[in-house]
């Protein structure tokens, strides 16, 4: 169990410390100087803006139909490059889209994150937020299997069980607000801060209980 805990910590903090620095890199990524391309722009250092010309527009209709389920907006766009590609909109910018219209793209790393039409914007993170609490999770989880392992007999049983529902438990809440904080724009210092202020009375609460 101890061995688990401790595999469990390596794989997430060399997971999900990617995920962290790029989240908090493009939150606090500011415009390019209006003499500076997306393609020439320092890599990660600003938010490009490319213009696009709309080719064509496409709805799918998943699970409910029409009136209800899921609905994936996207539209073809032709980049400055004389290349097409495909992209996933919000329904406001899929109705405001036009083929021969225009289109405004938010470029960071490469990747476009944003696509913007007659003021309907559209935009989503380089990586799934969500996947830094996954791996945070993970990590807790580990966590809890080491300092069960150390204080315990290390032997798996309702014991285990009995701990491991509320240690998750305080996990989920500590996860959500470090996503909250990265995905706010705070500080790396502060989403860290932040964390501390869960995980120490945790393991404060736990440790007092498996005495």
């Amino acid at each position: 169990m101890l061995l688990l805990g401790a595999v469990l910590i390596t794989l997430a903090v060399g997971e999900g410390k990617p995920v962290y620095r790029d989240t908090v890199a493009y939150t606090n990524a500011k415009p390019c100087p209006p003499s500076t391309s997306a393609a020439a722009a320092p890599p990660g250092d600003c938010l490009g803006s490319l213009v696009a010309e709309i080719r064509d527009k496409d709805r799918t209709y998943r699970g409910g139909g029409p009136g209800g389920g899921d609905t994936t907006h996207r539209l073809k766009l032709l980049l400055p490059s004389e290349n097409t590609v495909w992209r996933r909109v919000s329904g406001p910018v899929y109705e405001a889209a036009e083929p021969g219209g225009r289109a405004e793209l938010t470029v960071w790393r490469g990747m476009t994150v944003g696509v913007t039409v007659d003021g309907e914007h559209s935009g989503r993170p380089p990586r799934p937020v969500a996947g830094l609490g996954m791996w945070a999770l993970l990590g807790w989880g580990g966590a809890g299997l080491v300092l069960w392992s150390a204080q315990g007999n290390g032997r798996p049983g309702l014991d285990l069980v009995l701990w491991a529902l509320p240690w998750m438990a305080i996990g989920v809440a500590g996860c959500v607000l470090l996503v909250s904080a990265v995905q706010g724009g705070f500080q790396v210092g502060a989403a860290v801060a932040l964390t501390v202020f869960v995980v120490l009375p945790a393991l404060y609460v736990l440790t007092l209980r498996m005495r």
